[in-house]
């Protein structure tokens, strides 16, 4: 899947000016090139972040044909590569040679399969939570049938399932697992409440929204201070 970089870089870089000239631009060594709109750093992609290639063909391969800076190597373009662009995919793996990420449409997809994508090709894709304001939410304020979200940052998530939740009476811990970050960022509706542990459980999501095979029987459990609420106060639209 990985190639050195070529003469395609001249043409890819030609035809994404003529389509992007209004657009934003970065320097590299050799060239000015094209930025697709809101991208990422790649200190700041995480495992388990929801990202979206850029939505346009000709940016993803140019920026796929280059050099990213920090790198000593290109990601090469495959022609399949097209199906991804504009598409909702989870980060599985960074590879901090080629300055990308591996990338697949959810965690239960085959191993050997995924896509590395330079970040300058990759936008958040959170449906706006990792943008908006968040408030963090105590046990006390949790009730049933009420609307939160798991936190959007993989290793906080993962550090607090690992944890005894602060306050609980219990010992026991909700331990994580892998198919947990398929949640990161989503939302549920809180089903009960466990208060020896100062968690709780989650509906279970219905048919034809992002499913959750591992647990479509009981639902997920999570402590409180894995989970957060869309602030009241930000109003304002993020994309």
């Amino acid at each position: 899947m990985y190639a050195t970089c070529g003469a395609l870089k001249e043409e890819a870089y030609g035809i994404v000016k003529a389509i992007l000239d209004d657009g934003e631009v970065v320097q590299s060594p050799d060239k000015t090139v094209p930025r697709a709109g809101s991208t990422l750093e790649f200190e700041e992609i995480e495992i388990g972040m929801r990202v979206r290639p850029v939505e346009d063909v000709h940016t993803l391969r140019a920026l796929c044909e280059r050099v990213p800076e920090g790198a000593t190597n290109c990601v090469s373009w495959n022609e399949e590569m097209a199906s991804i662009v504009g598409a909702n995919f989870i980060v599985v793996a960074k590879r901090a040679r080629y300055q990308a990420a591996l990338i697949k449409r959810d965690s239960k997809e085959n191993r050997g399969s995924g896509w590395l994508v330079p970040f300058e090709a990759l936008r958040r894709a959170t449906c706006g939570l990792a943008h908006a304001c968040l408030d963090d939410v105590t046990y006390e304020t949790l009730q049933p049938g009420m609307k939160v979200h798991v936190k959007p940052s993989f290793e906080e998530v993962k550090s607090a399932c690992n944890e005894r939740a602060p306050g609980a009476e219990s010992e026991d811990i909700v331990h994580w697992t892998e198919g947990m970050i398929d949640t990161i960022g989503q939302e549920f509706t809180v089903k009960r409440l466990i208060p020896a542990m100062n968690a709780v459980q989650m509906e279970l999501r219905k048919k034809g929204e992002f499913f959750f095979p591992e647990n479509m029987r009981t639902g997920w459990i999570f402590p409180f201070h894995a989970l957060c609420r869309k602030s009241l106060y930000s109003a304002r639209p993020h994309y």
